[in-house]
């Protein structure tokens, strides 16, 4: 059992017992306890007043009785700045009085100011998570940042806290000891005001002993535990946990008295800090605070840093941007929170004020209730003491930096995370710490590590994505993909063009020199076979016929690569061509639908969602896919949207109505190979979500992977289960096909003429072959010939349809077709110009034709029927132009198509005439 000495006498004790219960008159301040400053230039010294030290300041004889003052202290004897040395603490009774004390205080003329001292309070979110997640010494780069240094005994950091187990099993071997220090003499041996103080000091209770008392458990005044384990648990020891701090001394410094029964205040937090800067820290932890401000508390700080200690502080719990304090004031490093995904956690409070975010959500460590005790906690508090246990590092690494230049390669190595927290753009102070990049900062003559990750090594597609992983800021970058080709890109994309395994190589160089990374056989690519396909020779101003085998889908492009399909399947008939073209083909092999995620929600307890929050499971793609469907379980039917969200911004949604009970939901979202996708839901939600049990990451290997939520808890899993991926198919090279357009022959002939014997001459294009029909059968054997240019002897008067059919190579052929009337008069060829309108046509009794030539003779009109008889006939000899209409009467003439020849002495026009009744 701990010895308790009270060195305010019966009276103080008295005092601290009214701190144990709720403050009813300023919630952020202690009741009936003061600051006195005195002027800095008077030579006045307060003598001690308590029920041992009777005799009253003078200055304060009137005061005494009025506000029933009953303890006058020194508040910080040990700091020895001019500002401290004339600081006092007040203790009184007439707390409802408190702001009268202060006015009458400061209206003594040695006194500077009169302030109320704030209250600090632990920063804590409980979280209760199942599993074991070290997640945050990846994600702040530890691993590489212990390559550099481990930490060095030689530097000090204090937990300054509710209380420190310094037996536990992984705290143990860490524990500071004071080397000017005999243990349990009674004799403050160093002379720094502590007596024993050999490992810490309890500067509640005023005795040595840092340690919680037997009444701690895992869930009260368990609190400075978990912090010590994650500033500076012992590293590489078989046993629990790893901290940042690794191997520096654990000062403890316990705050709080044993007999507490709240677990949320901090009782004796800057008494706590003054020991801290007593025992030489070379950092200061406070995972506390409050929104008191207090000019005193600013001076202890700035006498702290003077010092040349490095002190960090919580930012406060109230998801707000309120200033809290200590870690808004001047020379304290602020730390926000963040999780496991690097969003700012949901408690985090933020704002211009904070320097750096770190993890703070879900935190594994160290805990009070027994010596091998381990457990969750959240809160801003966990947060602090891993930027302290960096710190401290930076320290080991780079024992010459002062506390400005700690705290300079701190903030100037973090991560940038606004991508992350698009929201939050500016208040998360210089982004999530960086371990490694935080040392080499501290030590810059570092050579680079070359080292490389890919999202998608194994690839079907043949394209890969690598991205740097150097360290020690290297500024240039010499890839080798293993098929030749080379890249001096940061961050490289690669397209392979053969299957096989490959051995990528880089080297990494900065100014103080290279080093080469090389995986063997780390890129595999599978292509689908390319599809088979011949190509095909065509006449031109004909469609090609082009087939191809393949596997699965068989699709058809224009071009060599990208673009939209023009056909699909084994078979495509192209538009017709007039030159030569280049068709492409390619396999598309679809892989099947799989199941990722917990196939429902009996996994662990849960509850149905009703606040209005947004909350998310955060994953990676590491390959395009298509998220088919998920499954959720509603409480009520209702709109509801889900929302796949990139870099903070929607790049897809669904709204649609779920009905009560499970369902499938049909979502069809295009999945990017990306980290940190997110598929979420806010507004009125009313789905279920488990509240434990959740066993991250949830994965299809070389597809997808589910990492976690958006939640401080990460045994939480939100709404979406059983999902349906596919990843996007399989594409093999795309095949040219090549068609070649042979030129097709053009037919055309003109003619000459003396009565019935016409010569005709051929003025075909590409032909190679002639093949003349003179249409008039009664020749006999002389209706056709074969002849480039023939002389034919028609057999009579008549009207004749004269072809030309002529081939070229490939048996490309055209053919032209002439009218032509030959008479006594001689040969009239049918023109292709129409010069008589017909209106109307269909007509019923009478029709009219306009003449549109100018003064047409000898015009004749015939009306031939079906059966080729002549049932209307009219001759006229002269037309004058503007004048020239016939009317026909038809009147008499049966329904049916008849044949219109209009003839003139040059010119034949045929028309169809349509009569109907």
């Amino acid at each position: 059992m701990k010895k308790i000495i009270c060195l305010l006498g019966i009276i103080s004790c008295i005092g601290l017992s009214k701190w144990s219960i709720a403050q009813n008159v300023y919630k952020d301040y202690w009741d009936g306890q003061l600051y006195l400053k005195l002027k800095n230039d008077v030579h006045v010294t307060l003598p001690v007043y308590d029920a041992a030290h009777p005799s009253v300041p003078k200055i304060l004889s009137s005061l005494i009785y009025r506000f029933e003052i009953y303890s006058v202290h020194p508040a910080f004897p040990l700091l020895k700045t001019t500002e401290l040395q004339h600081t006092y603490k007040i203790l009184f009774h007439e707390k409802g009085q408190t702001d009268l004390l202060i006015k009458t205080l400061g209206e003594i003329g040695i006194v500077e100011y009169a302030e109320k001292i704030p209250v600090r309070r632990i920063v804590l979110t409980p979280n209760d998570p199942l599993t074991v997640n070290q997640y945050a010494i990846t994600n702040i780069n530890a691993q590489n940042a212990w390559s550099l240094s481990t930490g060095r005994r030689s530097v000090k950091v204090a937990i300054v806290d509710d209380e420190v187990r310094l037996d536990h099993e992984d705290l143990t071997a860490n524990r500071w000891v004071n080397p000017n220090e005999i243990p349990n003499n009674g004799i403050d041996d160093d002379g720094d005001g502590y007596i024993d103080d050999v490992n810490g000091y309890d500067v509640a209770d005023m005795d040595p002993d840092p340690n919680p008392p037997p009444t701690a458990t895992n869930s009260f005044q368990t609190h400075g535990t978990h912090c010590a384990g994650i500033a500076d648990a012992v590293g590489n020891n078989s046993t629990g946990i790893a901290s940042i701090g690794f191997g520096l001394s654990l000062i403890g410094v316990k705050c709080n008295p044993d007999t507490i029964t709240s677990a949320s205040l901090i009782y004796y937090a800057m008494e706590g800090v003054q020991y801290a800067i007593a025992a030489n820290a070379d950092v200061i932890s406070m995972s506390w605070g409050g929104d008191g401000f207090s000019i005193t508390d600013q001076n202890v700080f700035d006498a702290a840093w003077a010092q040349g200690i490095v002190m960090v502080a919580a930012a406060g719990n109230n998801s707000s941007s309120t200033i809290f304090y200590p870690a808004g004031y001047n020379h304290i490093v602020s730390v926000g929170s963040t999780t496991n995904t690097d969003v700012i956690s949901g408690f985090s409070d933020f704002g211009s004020w904070v320097s750096v975010m770190a993890p703070g959500s879900g935190i594994y460590s160290t805990l009070a209730g027994s010596n091998s005790s381990y457990g969750y906690l959240s809160g801003t508090s966990m947060a602090t003491p891993m930027v302290a246990g960096l710190c401290g590092l930076i320290k080991s690494y780079d024992t010459l930096l002062t506390n400005a230049q700690i705290v300079s390669c701190l903030e100037s190595s973090c991560d940038n995370i606004d991508a992350q927290n698009p929201g939050f753009i500016g208040q998360m102070g210089s982004g999530r710490i960086n371990a490694f990049a935080a040392l080499q900062c501290s030590n810059p003559v570092a050579l680079p590590v070359a080292q490389f990750t890919s999202l998608n090594p194994f690839s079907c597609t043949g394209t890969v994505s690598f991205t740097n992983m150097s360290l020690s800021n290297p500024t240039q970058w010499f890839w080798n993909f293993g098929d030749g080709d080379t890249s001096e890109v940061q961050n490289p994309t690669h397209t392979y063009s053969a299957t096989g395994h490959y051995t990528i190589r880089l080297i990494a160089t900065n100014g103080n020199g290279s080093d080469t990374s090389t995986r063997t056989d780390y890129v595999v690519i599978s292509l689908p076979t390319a599809p088979v396909a011949g190509s095909a020779t065509i006449c031109g101003g004909t469609a090609a016929t082009l087939n191809a085998t393949g596997a699965d889908s068989l699709y058809w492009f224009t071009h060599p690569s990208g673009g939209t399909h023009v056909a699909a399947g084994p078979t495509f008939v192209t538009p017709a061509l007039n030159g030569s073209s280049t068709f492409y083909v390619e396999s598309d092999v679809y892989s099947v639908v799989q199941s990722m995620g917990p196939t429902d929600s009996t996994f662990g307890t849960g509850s149905y969602f009703r606040m209005n929050n947004y909350h998310d499971l955060r994953f990676d793609c590491y390959t395009t896919s298509t998220l088919l469907s998920v499954k959720v379980y509603a409480e009520t039917s209702g709109s509801r949207t889900i929302t796949l969200i990139q870099n903070g911004v929607v790049i897809q949604s669904v709204t649609m109505n779920i009905p009560a009970g499970v369902s499938i939901v049909p979502l069809h979202f295009s999945l990017p190979a990306a980290f940190n996708l997110e598929l979420g839901m806010e507004g009125n939600v009313d789905l279920f979500r488990n509240d434990g049990g959740a066993a991250f990451p949830y994965t299809i290997p070389g597809l997808i992977s589910i990492n976690g939520t958006n939640a401080a808890n990460t045994g939480f899993y939100y709404y979406f289960y059983d999902w349906q991926v596919q990843a996007s198919p399989c594409i093999s090279t795309r095949i040219p096909v090549d068609v070649s357009v042979v030129p097709s022959p053009i037919a055309t002939f003109t003619r000459s003429f003396s009565a019935d014997t016409v010569l005709f001459t051929d003025g075909s294009v590409n032909a190679t072959s002639r093949a003349w029909n003179f249409g008039d059968t009664a020749s006999g054997v002389n209706d056709t010939s074969t002849m480039q240019n023939p002389i034919h002897l028609f057999s009579s008067n008549g009207l004749y349809n004269v072809c030309l059919r002529v081939s070229g190579v490939m048996g490309c052929s055209d053919s032209t077709c002439q009218l032509m009337l030959i008479s006594t008069l001689g040969s009239t060829v049918i023109d292709s110009h129409n010069y008589v309108s017909i209106f109307p046509n269909p007509t019923t009794d009478l029709v009219t034709l306009s003449f549109s030539l100018l003064n047409t003779e000898n015009v004749t009109i015939e009306l031939v029927n079906t059966l080729g008889q002549r049932v209307y006939s009219s001759l006229h000899d002269r037309l004058p132009a503007g004048k020239s209409q016939v009317e026909i009467v038809t009147a008499n003439l049966s329904s049916g198509v008849y044949q219109l020849l209009i003839r003139t002495d040059e010119h034949l026009q045929m028309d169809k005439l349509f009569i109907t009744r």
